[in-house]
């Protein structure tokens, strides 16, 4: 029994010893065998005396189904599988022949660059192309902020040393016995302290004694004060004079029989 070789895809009948379906360019595998087999009887199914219809014809007398497009790498495939060994052996030494052209001229090519783009000796011996880059603008540095000098404080003012207040101190210092005028002394202030003493065991009875104070009188410096008139066998006393602004000189006058002490106290 005869055999037809049919495309597993499309069903279209192969060429004999063919690689790939002449239709849709599918690679042959293992191809299909489809047998021949007679066509059945055609029935005849029209009534008699009507024109007889014609069979339908077999499936191999169809005309063949319009190829489909077929893949590029398919038909690549088909096309190389159809060349003879000497022509594959030929185009693949041409593919790798223009590679390695191909490689050449790129290597060459990024040589040439290079070579260019590094600086040429200049006549001193410098780089060429150090000029251009010299010759370029240098980004200033901006300065640095001087951080400000921390304030010195100040040294602390010397404290003032107070000055004490006066104090009151002895103006006038005298003792004796009988009549006597002191020297003369100034005071300040409102007023001075008369201090006195009197003994008359020497004398054997009662003595007088009286002091005379002159210069603070407001009526006149020659006018005296009485600060102390004392009659007895001893005494002793302090009495304020009050200068009424006055400021010296002032004098003391003592009158007595006994032997005595005196002395002014204020402020000098």
């Amino acid at each position: 029994m005869n055999s037809v070789q049919a495309c597993a895809r499309c069903g279209a009948a192969l060429a004999p010893g063919g690689a790939f379906c002449g239709a849709c360019g599918l690679a042959v595998g293992v191809p299909t065998v489809l047998p021949l087999t007679p066509p059945a009887p055609p029935q005849w199914t029209q009534p008699p005396g009507q024109p007889m219809a014609q069979p339908a014809p077999p499936p191999w007398a169809q005309a063949p189904a319009a190829p489909k497009p077929a893949y590029i790498h398919q038909r690549f495939v088909g096309w190389w599988v159809g060349l003879s060994r000497r022509a594959q052996v030929g185009i693949g030494v041409a593919v790798v022949v223009a590679i390695l052209v191909l490689a050449a001229i790129g290597g060459s090519s990024s040589t040439s660059g290079g070579a260019s783009g590094s600086p040429s000796p200049s006549a001193n011996g410098t780089p060429g192309n150090v000029a251009a880059v010299t010759g370029a603008p240098t980004a200033t540095q901006v300065p640095t902020a001087t951080p400000a000098p921390t304030a010195t404080p100040p040294p602390p003012a010397p404290t003032a040393t107070p000055v004490p207040p006066p104090t009151p101190g002895t103006l006038l210092s005298i003792s004796g016995s009988g009549i006597k005028s002191s020297k003369e002394f100034a005071a300040s202030g409102d007023s001075v302290d008369v201090t006195y003493t009197y003994n008359c065991s020497s004398f054997g009875a009662e003595g007088n004694f009286i002091i005379n104070f002159y210069g603070a009188n407001s009526l006149g410096p020659d006018i005296p004060d009485g600060i102390a008139n004392d009659l007895g066998m001893s005494g002793g006393d302090t009495s304020t004079e009050y200068l009424n602004g006055a400021t010296g000189p002032f004098h003391l006058e003592v009158n007595s029989e006994c032997k005595w002490t005196v002395k002014v106290i204020g402020m000098p």
